[in-house]
């Protein structure tokens, strides 16, 4: 139940870490453990479909170059994603539809144990920030996707949709048709993202927008899953229908996403923050994050580099006090003992052999350790625990010297020495011993050697 065992950790917007009960960290780590693995699997599944819409356009518009009379563009194989060998246009269309559909299933069913697993957490611990928003965003996706995967791609040929229909065959290209039930799943998911997305930004941004104002970079960083949900949104509106409602939601998102991006007019802005002294990446993302605006893009790229050097600072002093609990042991139930509450005994004026020996038995409480070492009957256990201890590692040591002062290595004296669980006088022998068995294989095969030879003279002699 420590937090070594879910890896999660929640920290609130000044920094401080959030309690959370243990089995609702479990069930967090799970689902957010779930989405990451479908993530994978979903940009997989595109790479498939895009690939596959991409060789129905080639061949539409081989197609038609032929009916009018033109040279036929000639279709090339290509490998698959996964490194496949590539056989005709249409066995590689076939073979890509079901990979495609292979994994969108797998994800399906990743982020439906991850949606369980979120079932069972506590709903305001969901809420304090977007993660879950994100996961409702992708499940969405992922049940459009599911459709694509079954349809068999983005946009169907020219023409399609008249031949389908009994016509002429001039209709152009089709979207395809959703099935009600991946709408349906979209439009469910879709809808509670929204609504974590508003309590927390507000139904104007305006929450996001006053903490951009004190210098938070979650706004730019917010635009993004608002073009992907505004995006998904106008395309469930308008297989549904709901078209001015599509139309609005989908210009929404096109507004957004051009404030994502930097083009030829911006590129004086990256100069001037280049001649700061940042580098081209922390110029382009500030400018991002901040709206195109130089002045808090420079701003935000320092206190970035800041940011990142106390995250480096905080980790290495993470893992340095790691390595500290890992040499001063282990207590009873396996857990290093803690160098930090070893310190705190420390400080209160014990022995730090017997404060780490009270740790150990206190299973790395510093409260129980403390009872112990202030009980006059427990503290003198300890303390003679600790002479015990002390006098055997004392004597080890001395065995040690003495055996590496007859010449053998320290490393082969090591390892008799815990073969024998240090009796002195069983890792001489096992040491004498390692020296001598390679001795005497060679002078018993010397011997069965000679008696050979001398039987086979007696033999020559009878012959």
């Amino acid at each position: 139940g420590d937090d070594d065992q879910t890896g999660l950790e929640l920290f609130n917007e000044k920094g401080q870490r959030i309690v959370i009960p243990d089995a609702d960290r479990r069930g967090l780590s799970l689902g957010y453990l779930l989405h990451a693995k479908s993530k994978g699997m979903l940009a997989r599944a595109q790479r498939q479909l895009l690939g596959l819409n991409s060789a129905r356009a080639q061949g539409s518009a081989a197609a038609e170059g032929g009916a009018a009379g033109a040279e036929p563009t000639e279709l090339t194989s290509q490998p698959m994603d996964d490194g496949t060998p590539s056989g005709t246009p249409a066995e590689e269309a076939l073979l890509g539809q079901a990979k495609a559909a292979a994994l969108v299933d797998d994800a399906n069913d990743l982020l439906e144990a991850a949606h369980t697993s979120f079932d069972s957490v506590d709903p305001k611990w969901l809420e304090l920030g977007d993660n879950f928003a994100l996961v409702c965003i992708d499940s969405a996706w992922a049940a459009l996707l599911s459709g694509l995967s079954s349809s068999g791609g983005v946009v169907a040929p020219a023409g399609a949709a008249g031949t389908a229909a009994g016509g002429s065959g001039s209709g152009g290209a089709v979207a395809p048709a959703f099935s009600p039930t991946a709408l349906a799943i979209a439009q469910v998911r879709l809808a509670r993202a929204q609504r974590q997305l508003t309590e927390l930004h507000g139904a104007a941004l305006e929450k996001l927008q006053r903490r951009a104002a004190a210098g938070s970079e979650e706004f730019g960083q917010a635009r993004a899953t608002y073009v992907r949900l505004r995006l998904l949104l106008g395309v469930v509106a308008f297989h549904e229908g709901r078209l001015p409602a599509a139309r609005q939601l989908l210009h929404s998102a096109q507004s957004l996403c051009t404030q994502l991006t930097l083009t030829a007019d911006d590129d004086e802005k990256v100069t001037q923050l280049l001649s700061l002294g940042f580098t081209h990446a922390e110029a382009r993302r500030s400018l991002l994050v901040c709206a195109k605006d130089v002045n808090n893009a420079a701003t935000h790229a320092l206190a970035s580099r800041d940011e990142a050097r106390a995250l480096r600072e905080g980790e290495a002093a993470h893992r340095a006090e790691r390595s500290a609990d890992a040499r001063l042991g282990r207590t009873a139930s396996g857990r290093p003992v803690s160098a930090k509450a070893l310190g705190q005994l420390e400080g209160l004026g014990f022995d730090r052999a017997t404060a780490l020996a009270a740790l150990k038995a206190a299973d790395n409480s510093a409260e129980a350790a403390l009872v112990c070492l202030t009980s006059d009957e427990r503290r003198g256990k300890i303390e003679l625990q600790v002479a015990t201890a002390e006098s055997l590692a004392a004597q080890t040591a001395s065995q040690f010297a003495s055996l590496v002062a007859m010449g053998f290595a320290k490393r082969a004296v090591k390892r008799a020495m815990k073969r024998s669980h240090g009796d002195a006088e069983r890792a001489l022998e096992l040491l004498s011993t390692e020296i001598l068995q390679p001795l005497l294989p060679a002078r018993a095969t010397a011997r069965s050697g000679g008696g050979g030879g001398s039987g086979g003279g007696g033999g020559s002699s009878g012959a």
